[in-house]
């Protein structure tokens, strides 16, 4: 059991936090979780809240604690518990919703699961089952959500609590004990994934968008001129739930987007936080609307020109042989005898070898003859003889 003393150590060490992170600018700035709503408080349920007497760090003190009607974004109505014993709320603020790790409460989960199992959930269950009105099954889950957000501990003194109130409240903080199991942090999720690029040609897909929601079924409406379609470009068809891919094309060049809508419950366990006001954690389920929404480009298709290769083939070489015939139709000219006149002048004139060299050569000729003819006639006597 968590003592009030070191609860309330706790609580001051966050509250000291978030003055600083205040201080900084960074709680107003502060990323709301997907889905985050506002709530408008609206002050104590009738019926459903009164006082409990109780103590925290020993100082023994009354608390006004119970059911708060609040509306969800402007129109859904809800409940809400209180998780902020010493804040009080002035007028009726309005709240926004934040996560479990920026709301500076303790033991969130353990609300969570009270809140899974009990009023106005439910009673419980075995052993464990809550009795009374219904302003004694709230005013006892109240005292124990405050057990484990603040440290408090509900008198059980015989005239400051109503019977019913206190045992309610032992019942609650023995199923705590006994392992009460709850849902961990609510969350109500829209939004897409998108891809690594948003933008392609002309007549090709874009995609994929992948949805991730907690709701059961999302209805998602692209912009005039883009086409909702799958991995093959083909019309999408079918229920889009959390995981879906979608895939996007169009005809036209431009920018477009995907609008998604969707209806998903939020069950209780979410934080509403506002500055210098108790903070509210709701304590029923309630339906609310979530938005996402995703560009997408699309530009005129690039085409890649390749040049034409053009590719000469050198012509075959053809070669035609002529045969040459001489013409012997030309007749050659009749050789020109040139005279050839000794030199008849005195003393010393150039000797004309030319013609003596003719003259010897018929000489030797003849004596050639007249041997060869001689040796003949020999041996032809020879032979006779």
């Amino acid at each position: 059991m968590i003592t009030a003393q070191r609860q309330r150590g706790r609580r001051r060490a966050t509250a000291t936090i978030a003055a600083i992170a205040a201080a900084a600018g960074l709680i107003a700035g502060a990323a709301m979780p997907a889905g985050a709503a506002t709530a408008q408080y609206h002050g104590p349920v009738p019926g459903e809240s009164g006082s409990l007497v109780g103590s925290m760090d020993g100082d023994e003190g009354t608390f006004g604690g119970g059911l708060f009607s609040i509306t969800i974004d402007g129109e859904v109505e809800s409940q809400a518990y209180c998780i902020d014993i010493g804040t009080p709320i002035n007028g009726n603020p309005t709240y926004e919703e934040v996560d479990w790790s920026e709301s500076g409460i303790d033991n969130l989960e353990t609300v969570e699961a009270i809140l899974r199992h009990y009023y106005p959930n439910g009673s419980g269950s075995g052993e464990f089952v809550l009795e009374g009105s219904n302003a004694d099954k709230a005013r006892a889950t109240q005292a124990a959500i405050w057990h484990f957000t603040d440290g408090f501990e509900l008198s059980t003194a015989e005239g400051d609590n109503p019977p019913n109130v206190v045992a309610n409240y032992e019942k609650i903080l023995a199923a705590v004990e006994a392992g009460l199991e709850g849902f961990g942090e609510p969350t109500v999720t829209l939004a897409f994934t998108p891809p690594g690029s948003t933008e392609g040609d002309v007549g090709e897909v874009v995609g994929p968008y992948v949805v991730d929601t907690t709701a059961d079924s999302v209805t998602v409406t692209p912009s005039e001129g883009v086409s909702l379609v799958d991995s093959e470009g083909e019309p999408f068809t079918g229920d889009i739930v959390d995981g879906t891919e979608l895939y996007l094309t169009s005809d036209a060049v431009g920018t477009g987007t995907i609008s998604a809508t969707a209806s998903a419950t939020a069950t209780a366990g979410r934080v509403f936080l506002a500055q210098r006001q108790q903070t509210l954690i709701l304590a029923a389920p309630v339906t609310v609307e979530a938005a996402a929404e995703a560009t997408v480009s699309f530009v005129e298709t690039t085409t890649t020109t390749t040049p034409e290769t053009t590719t000469t083939t050198a012509p075959e070489t053809t070669t035609t042989t002529v045969p040459i015939t001489p013409d012997t139709s030309i007749v050659p000219p009749p050789p020109t005898t040139v005279p050839i006149t000794p030199n008849q002048g005195e003393g010393g004139g150039l000797p004309v070898t030319g013609a003596q060299s003719l003259i010897l050569a018929a000489v030797a000729l003849l004596l050639v003859a007249l041997g060869v003819g001689f040796r003949i006639v020999s041996k032809r006597a020879e032979a006779n003889g």
